[in-house]
């Protein structure tokens, strides 16, 4: 696990750490992500820890990533 040098006593991936960006570093960073097809393989991999039951997640979550993933391809 990667640990936030802002917050040593925090660890990337807990749940109580975000990462705030403005709307601006949103749309940047979803434009590079999708620019780069690292998006596609993001989704992919969450979608396929969903099916074979490594991550549990919500079913409308499932339905927005295959509805994401379907954009991205």
């Amino acid at each position: 696990m990667l640990t936030d040098t802002r917050n040593s006593f925090r660890r990337i991936g807990d749940d109580d750490w975000m990462v705030q960006f403005t709307e601006e570093e949103k749309e940047l960073l979803i434009s590079l992500l999708v620019s780069t097809n690292f998006a596609k393989e993001l989704v992919a991999n969450e979608i396929n820890d969903m099916e074979m039951g490594e991550k549990k997640l919500e079913s409308s979550t499932y339905k927005k990533l295959i509805q994401i993933y379907d954009k991205v391809i």
